[in-house]
């Protein structure tokens, strides 16, 4: 099956440094098309008053501040400092955030937006192809995900279906043309995971007794040709001792020749 790659990024920490300049906020990236009830005009600078803030001191402002009256509506930063939005957060009445947008790439186009409810995560989506049009779904219940919905051919339909439980991953589901329902289901993907970690576990420890093996075998062949190595020399040393003592006992021997002749 071809899925899409999931873009794991992490975003910096948001840096909140303001001051009084009011300038209009630069064009933000593109939004992606997804589906909200949510009042986007917090974001929109109409009726608004704007404070930028300086973070990197270049003359240039990345971080943009909206009001209505003492109320903050939104914020906006420019990570990388080209000019662009690269984070929005919308905030209600209360001044909690009921979406935030990411453009993790800085292409210009946002690729996950987080939505909240009563300040906590309720759903998350990625546009993971940078189509402006989400095929990633994770929804949370209490904070916590219960279930992830995903379009892997990018082809604006859900194929994939994950659901969680306490956290852990207790079904999966696909469509699979071959199925009698059109979807192919499993009902233990953790215990399949366990089976199949089992199974490597074991294939990596016959494959580290082999590795250990061979490891003790080379080391004996090592410490035979170092041996061998070692015998070799002495020999040597000893042939070329013998064939010194030889060659002087025969100059010796030539030598008291020559003094009885004379």
């Amino acid at each position: 099956m071809v899925r899409c790659k999931l873009l794991l990024v992490s975003v910096a920490a948001l840096l909140g440094a303001c001051g009084p300049a009011q300038k209009p906020t630069p064009a933000g990236a593109a939004a992606m098309k997804t589906k909200s009830n949510v009042d986007r005009s917090r974001c929109d600078e109409k009726d608004k008053r704007v404070v930028t803030g300086d973070v990197d001191r270049d003359g240039k402002p990345d971080v943009w501040k909206l009001y209505r009256g003492s109320e903050m509506t939104c914020k906006q930063v420019d990570f990388n400092h080209d000019g662009r939005v690269d984070y929005v957060a919308h905030f209600d009445a209360g001044g909690v955030p009921v979406i935030e947008e990411f453009d993790l790439d800085f292409d210009g186009k946002f690729d996950e937006v987080i939505f909240y409810q009563n300040g906590q995560v309720a759903r998350k989506e990625f546009d993971t192809n940078h189509d402006g049009v989400p095929d990633i779904w994770k929804f949370f219940k209490d904070g916590r995900l219960v279930r992830m919905e995903r379009d892997t051919k990018c082809a604006g339909k859900v194929d994939y279906w994950e659901e969680y439980t306490g956290g852990k991953l207790t079904s999966i589901r696909w469509a699979d043309p071959n199925a009698k329902s059109g979807l192919a289901v499993d009902d233990n993907p953790e215990e399949a995971d366990e089976a199949e970690a089992a199974v490597e576990s074991k294939k990596d420890s016959r494959d580290a007794e082999k590795d250990i093996a061979k490891a003790d075998a080379d080391k004996a062949k090592a410490d035979a040709d170092k041996a061998k190595a070692a015998a070799d020399k002495e020999a040597a040393e000893k042939a070329a001792a013998e064939k010194a003592e030889l060659e002087k006992a025969q100059k010796s021997k030539a030598a008291k020749k020559k003094g009885k002749k004379k």
